[in-house]
Formats: C-alpha cells, sequence, structure tokens
C-alpha cells in the first residue's frame, strides 16, 4: 500500500487577497471595436523528454508530493533526486514543497529545535537556508513563479497575541491562533532566489499575513506601524507608502488610496498611473487593473492605457486576455478588443490551461478557447483541461483542435500531460495532449513527475526523464 506522505507542521502565514470590482450602469451591447485582440497567442506547445538516469528499487519505495520525490524507508522519509539518490544526505524530512526554478523548501526531523526546522536547498542539495527557521513562504498563486520569499524564525513562547509573530497550528487552514496553539515572538527575513542569498537589512517584525508580498521585480514589507516599503533585490529602498493612505497589493505592482485619489505604484517604485476612480487587480492578470469610474468599469494596463476601449457594469476574472464582463443582464467573455468569444446567462466558469488555451463552462456547454477562439463546443460529457470524457467513460484529447484521439484511464501529472492508456494493454504511458504523441510507451506499472522530471516504474526498475515544455 503508498504510504501518503504529509506535513507534520503548517504555519498559516500564506492567503493573499485579491480583489474585484462592480456596478451597476445603463445596459451597453456586447460590440467589437477598432481596438486589437489582446488575448493570448497560444504557441504550438510540445512536449519532450530526454532520459535522465535509472535506478532499481520497489513501487512502494516512492512517493511523490508537492513537486518532489521521496524516498519511503519504514517510517523515514528522504528527498532524492532523478538519479535516485539522496539530494540532502542523512536528513529525514517530514515536509517539503518545490518553489521557484529548482528549489526546495523542506521541514527536517531534527532541526534547530521544535518549532525550528525548515530551510532551502537546490536541486543539487546545496543548503541555501540552514534548516532553523520556523517557516519559508511565498505569495504567489504557483510557487514556480516565487521569486523572493519570507523566512521567519520563532524565539520565545508568548501568551500575548499583539506580540505573536508566528504560531503551531494543527489545522492547515488556521487563519489565526486559536486557544490550543502555541505561539511565539519572532521575526522575518526575505531570501531572493535569483541572488541565492538573504537581501541585507531587511527584517519582518509584523505578524500580519500581508506583511510581506513578492512583486517578482521587487518586493513589499509592511512595519509595525503600517507603513508599506517596496524594495529590489540588493535591499535598495524603491518607495514608501506616504502618510494617511491605505495600501493595495495587486500581482506585480501596488495601489494606493489616499483623499486626493488612487495610485499605481509599478515595480522599480515609480507612480504609473492616478486617477480619481477605484482600482482593483484583476484576479489571473498579473498586469492589469479595473478602474470604476461613476458605476463603469473598465480594464487598464500598468500605465493607465485602456485594454478594453468601452466600459461595463462589472469586470470580475481575467484569463489568457479574456475578460468576463456584465452589462445589464447580459454577461459574455470578450477578448481585448471587446468581441464576444461566449456569450452565457447561467453556469459560468472560465479555467486557464496554460497560456493561450482556456475552458468555459456556460449554458451546460463547455468551449475550448485557443488564442481567443472558440476551437470546440460540446454539450454532452465533461472537458477537464484538455481532456474530453464522454457519457460512455470513454475519453477524448485534443487532435487537429478536435477531441478525436481516444485514450483511457487518464490522470493529468501536468497541463495538458497525462499518464494513460491507448488501449486495455496492462501498462500505462505518457501523452502528450497538445499534439496526442505518445512520450512513453505503455509498458508502465507507474508514472509521476517531480519538479522538471517524470519517474516511471517497471519491473524493478525506475527510470526518470527530464521534461521539457517547447512553445
Amino acid at each position: 500500500m503508498r504510504v501518503k506522505f504529509l506535513a507534520a507542521i503548517t504555519f498559516a502565514f500564506a492567503l493573499v487577497c485579491e480583489c474585484v470590482s462592480g456596478g451597476a450602469a445603463p445596459t451597453k451591447a456586447f460590440a467589437a471595436s477598432s481596438r486589437s485582440n489582446n488575448a493570448v497567442e497560444a504557441p504550438d506547445y510540445e512536449y519532450t523528454i530526454e532520459k535522465e538516469a535509472s535506478f532499481s528499487g520497489e513501487e512502494d519505495d516512492l512517493t511523490f508530493d508537492n513537486g518532489a520525490a521521496i524516498l519511503v524507508d519504514g517510517d523515514s522519509y528522504y528527498l532524492i533526486g532523478p538519479d535516485g539518490k539522496q539530494i540532502i544526505k542523512n536528513e529525514e524530512i517530514i515536509g517539503v514543497e518545490s518553489v521557484g526554478d529548482g528549489y526546495y523548501i523542506v521541514i527536517v526531523k531534527d532541526g534547530k529545535d521544535e518549532v525550528n526546522k525548515t530551510g532551502l536547498v537546490d536541486k543539487k542539495g546545496k543548503v541555501l537556508i540552514p534548516f532553523d527557521a520556523a517557516f519559508i513562504k511565498y505569495t504567489t498563486d504557483d510557487p514556480k513563479d516565487a521569486m523572493f520569499l519570507e523566512v521567519g524564525y520563532a524565539m520565545e513562547e508568548t501568551t500575548d497575541k499583539s506580540q505573536c509573530f508566528v504560531y503551531s497550528a494543527d489545522n492547515d487552514y488556521s487563519l489565526g491562533p486559536d486557544e490550543d496553539d502555541t505561539m511565539y515572538k519572532g521575526y522575518g527575513e526575505v531570501f531572493s532566489l535569483d541572488e541565492e542569498e538573504m537581501v541585507k537589512g531587511i527584517r519582518i517584525t509584523n505578524g500580519s499575513r500581508t506583511a510581506f508580498n513578492d512583486l517578482q521585480d521587487a518586493f513589499t514589507v509592511e512595519d509595525d506601524d503600517d507603513t508599506t516599503t517596496m524594495y529590489n533585490a540588493k535591499g535598495k529602498k524603491l518607495w514608501e507608502s506616504p502618510e494617511k493612505s491605505t495600501v493595495y497589493m495587486a500581482k506585480n505592482a501596488v495601489i494606493v488610496s489616499s483623499s486626493s485619489g488612487q495610485q499605481l505604484i509599478d515595480s522599480s517604485g515609480k507612480v504609473s498611473y492616478e486617477t480619481k476612480g477605484y482600482l482593483h487587480g484583476l484576479n489571473g492578470d498579473d498586469k492589469r487593473f479595473t478602474e470604476k469610474n461613476d458605476d463603469e468599469v473598465t480594464v487598464i494596463d500598468i500605465e493607465g492605457k485602456q485594454v478594453l476601449d468601452k466600459s461595463y457594469d462589472k469586470v470580475t476574472y481575467a484569463s489568457g486576455g479574456l475578460y468576463d464582463v456584465g452589462s445589464g443582464s447580459d454577461e459574455a467573455i470578450v477578448d481585448g478588443s471587446g468581441k464576444v468569444v461566449v456569450e452565457y446567462s447561467s453556469g459560468y466558469t472560465l479555467k486557464e490551461v496554460v497560456p493561450g488555451y482556456c475552458v468555459s463552462r456556460a449554458n451546460n456547454e463547455y468551449v475550448v478557447i485557443k488564442s481567443g477562439k472558440q476551437i470546440v463546443s460540446l454539450k454532452n460529457g465533461v472537458v477537464d483541461n484538455l481532456v474530453f470524457k464522454d457519457d460512455s467513460d470513454k475519453y477524448y484529447v485534443l487532435n487537429d483542435e478536435k477531441f478525436n484521439l481516444e485514450i483511457r484511464s487518464v490522470r493529468e501529472l501536468a497541463p495538458a500531460l497525462a499518464r494513460a492508456r491507448m488501449n486495455d494493454s496492462a501498462g500505462v504511458g505518457l501523452y502528450d495532449l497538445f499534439t496526442g504523441k505518445q512520450l512513453l510507451e505503455d509498458e508502465y506499472e507507474e508514472i509521476h513527475i517531480a519538479g522538471d522530471y517524470i519517474y516511471a516504474f517497471a519491473d524493478g526498475t525506475w527510470t526518470t526523464y527530464e521534461l521539457e515544455l517547447k512553445d
């Protein structure tokens, strides 16, 4: 029976607030404008693999969790690489997560003490942060996008919530210390993945969940007096929030509200746009914002230039260069020119599979969108990413922009990459769902992914392959 690997300690310190905007205004028709289509173009994606190594073992020797391969040895767990060797020599682990490009946040069994036992290593086993931190936190939606990490250290215990910097909690979703949680005083530092070192001169003493934010080109720290400061990877101060202002975080920018209006601060610390309206970051879009004026909402870029050259009652979602808009009782997905891609009245969802590919469900119908245009529309069955399951439980993947290539028992390992069978053979293979190409023959008992590597098991041997998505 496969062992399920779980982190023993979780610190609830990594929630990011994202805002949407709405309002009410007279109904407007969904008409295309002269503005060009800003939908994300889908490249000619193709997965390739190259054999890395092979090593003997049993199927239950490995388990896979949070983008990492874990060697199971009785009740002990070890982080391993694609060669089957331990990345951290003789160090038992109780938690792990892949972050950035080739790094692991690791909680070890025997750290500095009961609380401070978290560190950071690269894929070659170099310890970049010793295992003496209470937590290491990223704030990007996808851990692979992280450029800066908050590193928190617990000091002496406290019973005063106002002094609490970090706390231990059994509940993974705890939003604050409960009566049974242990609270600690402490402080935080900031680690730059690009520089592979702590940013000099930064010390975080504010224990709130929003005290640190990764803007990728820079980061912000909120002090105890609620002043927000932006720094670069060298610790240079780029910007500081003015007095009597309120700061809101967008993904790659800061929104500042004061009595004189609102400003967009870009990741260089410069004021890129000012307005008397109301600004919000768009969920799903790094550098787009909604601006609301007189109950009308439009979309702008970081410099305040209009992305959509008409206004709506609401703009509540953006993905793949597409926008969910509403005017009166009409709702639709539009591209950057305002052209309707999907018009709907009920049951709406939209998910970006990879840049350029989105899947929408509206009006009890699934629609696959490529480069801002519908390529497939299906009323029966279910579409999950780029896999279609019909009413008879058969699975199909895209081939020539149609779901006409049948596969079986599908499990997606990454966007448009699946472990599946082409027929009823005993083994499983690896399939590129963009092209329908079979990357590994149906001869394996197990196929998993960890970081940029595929781990495939058959006949007492694990074989690893380096994975690349070409575009």
